[in-house]
């Protein structure tokens, strides 16, 4: 909501807003995570494309982004992707929250484009759909999970 009021003027306190709903899935999810059992090839193929996704995603933000932001941004990153690389290492039955973190992940990452890097027309019928498909297979995903 506060990106569509003004998404410049209201971007840092959005950025927060959003940061907290990530703390709160990486608090969720890190109970399931375990770092001791190895990690399926599929898994290690599925991290090491989060990874580089966002690493990818960071060298386009990076020179667009104004000085006062490149912290705030970077450790939103962060949190986005380690609250992912969580679904997947918490080694789910079903994919489903593993596919919604990554459709969340995606949405955030339209915005940061069309924020800092070029506005695309038709952004919102890409990234709230992907925003809300993210959110409905995360809670679908981990209420399947925890109550079958």
């Amino acid at each position: 909501m506060l990106l569509d009021i003004d998404r410049a003027g209201l971007f840092l306190p959005a950025l927060v807003t959003f940061l907290c709903g990530h703390i709160f899935y990486i608090l969720t999810f890190k109970p399931d995570v375990s770092f001791s059992r190895s990690l399926s090839n599929t898994s290690k193929l599925l991290i090491g494309a989060i990874l580089l996704f966002a690493a990818g995603l960071g060298t386009i933000l990076l020179p667009k982004l104004e000085s006062h932001l490149v912290v705030p941004v970077f450790i939103y990153m962060t949190a986005i992707g380690t609250m992912t690389i969580f679904t997947v290492l918490a080694n789910y039955r079903t994919a489903w929250i593993s596919l919604g973190a990554m459709s969340y992940m995606l949405s955030d990452s339209m915005i940061a484009i069309n924020t800092f890097v070029q506005p695309f027309s038709g952004s919102a019928f890409l990234i709230w759909p992907l925003y809300y498909l993210g959110q409905l297979l995360i809670a679908i995903g981990f209420l399947r999970e925890k109550h079958s």
